[in-house]
């Protein structure tokens, strides 16, 4: 098989399984803490150890992750209906997008999932954990970009060609900024998200746990983690009584469609498509973005 079909074959493969990568992360933090508990001493103890020095740390490691969460909140507020999903399969796309986040970087949501993912690294303050990180990332995603980026060029050609060459696949570049075409949706914004943003402080939660518990022996949560968790199971619970109970989120959005050149998925939803921005899909209601998609 020559590299290029067996890349897109290896990407086709990597997509439909992209949903676990972070498990993986969740093993090399893990093993960060295990390297903590060998040196008995906490990631900032080396370095003029503070209790606020490390709480300061910890929310900038929080402050990563949400970044990563503002950028699919942007992405996915402006796109299309039914797109920018977590979807996958088959791709089909019936128009290319090229506005909002996406003329900025072909690949937001891939992108979102990265600097998610790069907080939950950064928290156990091992150097080669994040390290590691990155280069699985890259390895792992590479190939999924591109299979979707040869099943669009295949598809658009010369339009798909002219978005790529002024905007990059990955890390954003504001050279040729394009309005988005669609107003912000808030509803679709908390429906796809709530469980996300729920998800990262959980994560954040257990792992200032585990660190105590590897460092010192006993599994202890600080206040501000147990605070900060409540209120994100708040909101957690008030949009999920809401979807169940109301129909605020059930309106049907019926916006023509589009595609573009990343998204993430979630193991059980079914669509044909997997262009992470607007597009024609076929898919159950969305799953929480970091059982995986993502990263």
């Amino acid at each position: 098989m020559a590299l290029r079909e067996e890349m897109e074959s290896q990407g086709q493969s990597l997509f439909r399984w992209r949903s676990y990568l972070p498990f993986v992360l969740l093993s090399l933090v893990l093993a960060g803490f295990t390297e903590l508990a060998v040196s008995g001493h906490s990631h900032l103890k080396s370095t003029g150890y503070s209790y606020e020095l490390e709480l300061f740390f910890e929310l900038t490691c929080l402050m990563v992750s949400l970044s990563g969460l503002g950028i699919r909140i942007v992405t996915t507020g402006y796109a299309a209906p039914g797109t920018s999903g977590r979807n996958t399969h088959r791709q089909r796309a019936d128009s290319l997008n090229t506005t909002g986040m996406y003329s900025v970087t072909r690949d937001p949501l891939y992108l979102g999932n990265f600097l998610n993912g790069l907080g939950f690294s950064l928290f156990c303050g091992v150097w080669w954990v994040p390290t590691l990180y990155v280069a699985a990332f890259w390895l792992y995603y590479e190939r999924i970009i591109y299979r979707e980026e040869e099943y669009l060029r295949s598809k658009f050609g010369e339009e798909f060609l002219n978005w790529a060459s002024r905007t990059p696949a990955f890390f954003p570049a504001f050279r040729y900024p394009v309005s988005p075409e669609r107003r912000f949706n808030v509803r679709r914004v908390i429906r796809n998200e709530y469980s996300t943003l729920f998800l990262i402080i959980s994560i954040f939660t257990l792992f200032d746990g585990l660190e105590n518990l590897f460092v010192e022996g006993a599994f202890r949560v600080d206040r501000i983690w147990i605070g900060l968790f409540a209120a994100a199971a708040c909101v957690w619970l008030l949009v999920k009584t809401m979807k169940k109970r109301t129909r605020f989120f059930s309106q049907q959005e019926s916006e023509c469609p589009q595609a573009s050149a990343s998204s993430e998925s979630t193991p059980g939803h079914r669509a044909e498509i997997d262009t992470g921005a607007p597009r024609t899909i076929d898919m159950e209601p969305p799953a929480p973005l970091l059982s995986a998609g993502t990263v």
